[in-house]
Parts: C-alpha cells; sequence; structure tokens
C-alpha cells in the first residue's frame, strides 16, 4: 500500500471540492490498500449516529470526513486502513487528527489502521486506543 499516493489523489479531490471551512477527506483501505469507500466533510449535513455520539458536543454536530466514509462503506466490507487529509483554501495540508467522536466511530468498525496528515503533509499513525484525540 503507497500511503503518500493515495493522500496525493485525496489531495486532489480535496481541492476540486467547493467548501466553505476547511476541506477534509478520508479514504477506507483494505487489506490490500484498495479503496473502499471515501468521504468528506460538510457544514450543512448531519448523521443521526452522530446526533447520538456523547462524544460529539454541540458544536460538532456536523458530517465528518471520517464517519462519511464510514458510513458509506458497502455491506460486508472488510476495512483494514483509513487515511484522513485536511487542507486550507490555498492547498495547505492542515492537521487531520480525527476527534474523539470520530476515533469512537472509527473503533466501532474495527479499522486497524489510522493515518492522518500534520502540517508538514506528513502521514502519521494513530498509534493507540486511549491515545489522546482532538
Amino acid at each position: 500500500m503507497n500511503e503518500y499516493k493515495l493522500l496525493n489523489k485525496l489531495r486532489t479531490n480535496l481541492l476540486q471540492r467547493d467548501c466553505t471551512g476547511y476541506n477534509v477527506g478520508a479514504f477506507i483501505l483494505d487489506k490490500r490498500g484498495s479503496i473502499i469507500s471515501e468521504g468528506y466533510n460538510s457544514y450543512v449535513k448531519t448523521h443521526p449516529r452522530m446526533i447520538q455520539n456523547p462524544h460529539y458536543n454541540i458544536h460538532q454536530i456536523f458530517v465528518h470526513a471520517e464517519c462519511d466514509a464510514l458510513y458509506k462503506m458497502p455491506f460486508g466490507s472488510k476495512p483494514y486502513a483509513m487515511i484522513v487529509c485536511r487542507i486550507n483554501k490555498r492547498g495547505d495540508f492542515m492537521l487531520s487528527k480525527p476527534c474523539i467522536g470520530c476515533y469512537h466511530e472509527i473503533l466501532t468498525f474495527n479499522i486497524r489502521k489510522v493515518y492522518y496528515t500534520t502540517v508538514d503533509g506528513e502521514l502519521t499513525i494513530l498509534k493507540k486506543v486511549n491515545e489522546e484525540c482532538y
């Protein structure tokens, strides 16, 4: 699996979107590194599961890219990894570490590896279950 090739594809997709705030996208991959789902943030939509999740505060009840990708996964998929990317309007990379609400959703779907971008455009892996999230 070439994570940086997938990151560049995700960044290209984000640059083509018209988003009012930060652009965040997520790919879910199977064990071979094939994309099985993709999702993007939306500041105008939400999802019932997010409303019911006690880990989201009232200011976070909009569709997060991680959850959008999780909820769009085809039934019977075997997810293995997730790549999350966040860019600003200029296309610069930003920190995309999943928030605590998304992290709990990711655990529910048994994703084994979560990669997220840093401000330098590097991919960092979320290392352990109890790691502090945003």
